[in-house]
């Protein structure tokens, strides 16, 4: 079984650029933003296709970045870390000691090297003023985000 979501938005390389020099909230209301993002969109995409695999099975995970500009390899990784984040089960984070709940979509237990889940990013220029002229102005039209391909493995856990 194959799920398919797009979340649209413009990905920002958190590594370098505006946000490694912005404010700490700054980059991680940007975070957060993606996060409860993509988990949303995720669940209803789960909830439509009637997605029934524990987060456990293992999967193969897509995230294809339509950006307007070619990212390296460290900033891709980078601006789709929330986005990976945001596929996990939800969590509890204890933060100066209030106890917050971090969102997630329920995908995956943990992206982590030792689970059995395979994440591969990809990447394809997407840009606003290249389909129609008017686009260049209207957020609407704009085509950017992020393409989330979710399909369960066959050959079972990786070594």
């Amino acid at each position: 079984m194959t799920l398919e979501v797009f979340v649209p938005g413009r990905l920002q390389n958190t590594a370098n650029g505006t946000l490694s020099h912005a404010h700490w909230s700054v980059r991680s209301s940007y975070a957060k933003r993606w996060r409860y993002d993509v988990a949303g969109r995720v669940r209803l995409a789960m909830k439509v296709a009637g997605w029934t695999a524990a987060p456990e099975v293992p999967k193969h995970i897509t995230l294809v970045a339509l950006v307007s500009n070619r990212l390296d390899t460290a900033g891709l990784s980078s601006a789709l870390k929330p986005v990976e984040d945001g596929l996990q089960t939800e969590r509890i984070q204890m933060v100066r000691g209030v106890r917050r709940l971090l969102p997630g979509a329920g995908i995956i237990d943990d992206d982590g090297p030792t689970r059995p889940h395979v994440i591969t990013h990809g990447q394809e220029i997407a840009r606003p003023h290249k389909r129609d002229p008017k686009a260049r102005f209207s957020p609407k039209v704009d085509p950017r985000g992020v393409r989330i391909t979710i399909t369960l493995r066959e050959d079972g856990p990786r070594e």
